[in-house]
């Protein structure tokens, strides 16, 4: 087929976004397995609410928990930066202290919570004294007899040192991990889609062309003259373009009726520039495109598009209302051959 290395360098290049593709499968896979270790490992390592209290304070933070609960919540105490707030739940014989949001209150809010408990979990951490204070000035305003109610040094007694923050669970830093391996996931098949187009468009463009034709290009390609602008991805040889960059498509310059810079911009910036060709048979292409930000690069742009233009005389150069209206005139007349 071609036997320029700069061919063969341009299809290596491109099998980049395969190896990137596998590279994101993998890291995928890593996130899936760890995402499920953290889960199977938080469900080993669960205890009850109770059996946590029971242990010493130096054991008992920042530990994995669950309960069953049997009462509605009911709502003491909550911050003022934040929908998140402190309840008192029972199980079937204790009163806890927890810390939920406002959709686990909700599920937990109905009517048959007695017969039906709900199973929550979450993870253990030290209550703070303004915290203490509020659920024993709660809990006592609930009771009646006086010999009933506690005093702040009754709380760690009563309802342990503890209290249960339902919204931190290693689930949901198993789902983060699951979250991760989709994205990576989706990121692979997209590099593998991009390859897979890139490998088609070349074949795809190579079978338009005849034996003849590709013998010829092959030559012009490893003739002394003909041009290799590596990071534009394009050849300019005596009678062709031949683009790699994106879709692989071969232009004779005598097909060329209508050049023009086509300029992209972010947020009003200039980002990068591309020279865009149009063909007698009425399709647009872009055979270059560069970012403009240093002074060699804007060299490079403008030695592409004035060699292209310079290979006809009849191609119209510009995108002014003028060239637009002679492009117009100019495709008619082959639309109409």
């Amino acid at each position: 087929m071609f036997t320029n290395k700069a061919v063969e360098k341009e299809r290596k290049k491109q099998k980049i976004f395969l190896y990137i593709g596998i590279l994101f499968i993998i890291i995928m896979g890593i996130f899936f397995f760890y995402g499920n270790k953290v889960v199977e490992d938080a469900e080993k390592n669960k205890d009850s609410m109770h059996n946590v209290i029971l242990k010493k304070d130096s054991e008992n933070f920042n530990k994995k928990a669950y309960l069953n609960v049997h009462t509605t919540p009911y709502k003491f105490a909550v911050y003022n930066d934040t929908a998140d707030a402190y309840y008192f739940v029972m199980d079937d014989k204790y009163m806890y202290v927890t810390y939920m949001t406002s959709a686990d209150y909700n599920m937990l809010n109905k009517e048959d919570i007695k017969t039906n408990p709900a199973k929550v979990e979450g993870v253990t951490k030290k209550t703070p004294d303004d915290i203490k204070k509020l659920a024993i000035d709660a809990y006592n305003e609930a009771m009646e007899n006086e010999e009933d109610k506690l005093t702040l040094n009754d709380f760690d007694n009563y309802f342990g040192s503890i209290y249960l923050d339902m919204t931190q669970s290693d689930e949901a830093i198993g789902d983060f991990q699951y979250l991760m391996g989709v994205i990576f996931g989706i990121l692979g098949l997209v590099m593998f889609i991009i390859f897979i187009i890139y490998k088609m468009s070349f074949k795809k463009g190579v079978k338009k062309l005849d034996s003849s034709e590709i013998t010829k290009i092959d030559m012009e390609m490893n003739d002394p003259e003909a041009f290799y602008y590596e990071k534009a991805h394009l050849f300019l040889t005596k009678n062709y373009i031949i683009n790699f960059a994106g879709i692989f498509n071969v232009i004779n310059y005598k097909d060329i009726i209508w050049i023009y810079p086509f300029v992209m911009r972010t947020n009003g910036i200039k980002t990068s520039q591309s020279i865009m060709v149009v063909t007698k048979d009425g399709k647009a292409k872009k055979v270059a495109d560069i970012d403009v930000f240093t002074k060699a690069k804007k060299e490079i742009f403008d030695e592409i598009f004035n060699t292209i233009a310079s290979k006809n005389d009849k191609i119209i150069i510009g995108y002014d209302k003028e060239s637009q209206m002679k492009a117009k005139e100019e495709l008619k007349k082959y639309k109409n051959k």
